[in-house]
């Protein structure tokens, strides 16, 4: 391969899946190899994301040709602007060496002296991890959640913050001690050198180093880690273990640091990488209900990047009820909160979860019923009577969620209230009605009728929706606590959806006028549904 008079060495192989995977195009020239942006360590070229590309898979010489000239502008482009700025971007995929590690501080707040502890299975097994924590107390309750456990050996370590970032070293270039210390003080603030320098005086190697760099994209931090060691175990005219740090950090200037590689598992990190938001981390949800709806709910949550959870539920987990509960078999027999504070724990580590196993009622009656802190409420009940008490009794002193499914896969609701000074609540959506008396004006399906099921007399009645049902309430539950919390609603709203009428007709069942006016996979919101003269919010139409 050339370009204007210079030239390449390239070897172009064709995996046995191609064209439905494209070619790979490594370079030979060793001196080219290292490293330069979107060159990997063996020399093997990055011209396109390992994922989600649509290939031309009936214009096979098409890709070939695409490549090569992608490869061309990759080999041949030595501006050192866009250099310095690709290999920055990609910083992490040059820094490491064969180390890895992993961290659950937070960045960059936990800056300075950290924990760096060994974690394991509590069943015997060769899996093992080195991991950063803010502290050993931190440490040990994350691995606790995951059913890990932590070392008793704490390594010294540290979390430098960068204020820029560098380029990363060659592949094959070893960074010795004394180079890597002018590196670092050169880029961070004398605040944070004389605080790292004091703390490396007051331990001796071999020592971690938890790093992390404002992006040169602008969004978020690269994170990486390095080990300082010696390569003489004894200093000499000192004893073993005597020698003061200056002196040790003195005989090991010429020694090469060790390039370690960070899997980040913090908090923050991992909600935005999963879709989540950060800035909930800080916000603390009350869950009343676990059941089939509630358990969704609670894991939606936990997903979307809410900090703290109170789920209540003062039921156990029955068997009848595994196929659409979060939790299975294994917490059949267990209280619902708790089997879910136990799943949720495992899944998310670092979301605080507090189950309480009482009456929703009682909790509801003490001066404190909603915990401090506490920026929204979510009723996931399936009880109208106990959810019109909630509402009554909570009215609009706390933001609240309540999601509530119809029957045989009809559809769902979800409401948005407790707004102060701003009508329209749970309450507004019953009506006296001659036939009926008390009837839920919001209702799909026509008033009078019964839907519960029973397969064991009187014991085993239940309310007929599937799994899906409650993750489609789930979702649209969560997605309104999500926009409550971040301040983007500030008025109530209901949301109702029709899913599928074939299950209510086929059961000789009867839509109400709303339920026949919307259409199969639609999707309403209706504000300003307060009634006049509301016990509970003033009511009122907005």
């Amino acid at each position: 391969m050339d370009h204007q008079g210079d030239k390449a060495k390239i070897e172009l192989t064709l995996p046995n899946t191609f064209p439905d995977q494209l070619p790979c195009i490594r370079l030979l020239d060793s001196d080219k190899a290292i490293p330069r942006a979107h060159i990997e360590r063996n020399g093997v070229i990055c011209i396109a994301p390992s994922t989600g590309i649509l290939l031309d898979t009936a214009r096979p010489h098409r890709i070939i040709a695409e490549v090569l000239e992608r490869a061309r502008k990759v080999i041949f482009n030595t501006d050192p602007k866009w250099q310095l700025t690709e290999l920055q971007r990609e910083f992490t995929a040059y820094w490491p060496d064969d180390l890895a590690t992993h961290s659950i501080c937070a960045i960059p707040k936990d800056a300075g002296e950290i924990a760096a502890i060994e974690v394991r299975p509590k069943r015997h097994s060769a899996r093992k991890w080195q991991l950063f924590g803010k502290d050993r107390r931190t440490v040990e309750a994350w691995t606790s959640r995951i059913g890990w456990m932590a070392g008793q050996d704490l390594k010294p370590a540290f979390l430098i913050v960068f204020n820029s970032l560098f380029e990363p070293p060659r592949f094959s270039r070893k960074v010795n001690l004394r180079d890597f210390m002018s590196l670092i003080r050169s880029h961070v603030s004398s605040d944070s050198w004389s605080a790292f320098d004091a703390w490396l005086n007051a331990n001796r190697l071999p020592v971690d180093l938890l790093m992390a760099a404002p992006s040169s994209q602008g969004e978020g931090s690269v994170v990486f880690g390095a080990r300082l060691w010696s390569a003489r175990e004894v200093v000499p005219g000192f004893r073993p273990g005597k020698c003061p740090s200056r002196m040790q950090m003195h005989s090991a200037a010429n020694t090469p640091i060790n390039r370690l590689a960070v899997e980040r598992l913090d908090a923050e990190f991992l909600i935005q990488r999963g879709g989540g938001r950060p800035e909930l981390l800080p916000q603390k949800a009350m869950l009343l209900g676990c059941g089939a709806v509630g358990s969704h709910v609670a894991v939606g949550l936990a997903a979307a990047g809410i900090g703290t959870l109170c789920l209540v539920d003062k039921e156990q987990l029955s068997s009848e009820n595994v196929h659409r509960h979060v939790l299975g078999m294994k917490h059949v027999g267990v209280n619902k909160a708790e089997g879910l504070a136990e799943y949720i724990a495992g899944r998310f580590p670092h979301v605080v979860i507090e189950p309480d196993q009482r009456d929703i009622l009682t909790i509801l009656s003490q001066p404190r019923g909603i915990p401090d802190g506490c920026n929204l409420v979510v009723v996931a009940l399936g009880d109208e009577t106990l959810e019109r008490r909630v509402n009554m009794t909570l009215g609009l002193t706390v933001r609240r969620v309540h999601v509530w499914l119809e029957p045989l896969g009809l559809g769902g609701h979800v409401l948005v209230t407790g707004f102060p000074e701003v009508q329209g609540c749970y309450e507004c959506l019953y009506k006296e009605d001659g036939d009926h008396g008390l009837v839920n004006m919001a209702g799909l399906s026509a008033p009078g009728q019964t839907f519960h099921r029973s397969m064991e007399g009187c014991a085993g009645t239940y309310s007929p929706y599937g799994c899906v049902d409650a993750e489609q309430a789930a979702v649209e539950a969560v997605r309104a606590a999500i926009a409550v919390l971040l301040g983007e609603v500030a008025t109530p709203y209901l949301q109702s959806w029709v899913v599928s009428k074939r299950g209510i007709l086929a059961a000789g069942g009867q839509l109400s006028r709303r339920g026949e006016s919307l259409s199969i996979g639609c999707s309403t919101t209706e504000e300003g549904f307060g009634q006049a003269g509301c016990t509970v919010c003033g009511g009122g139409r907005l």
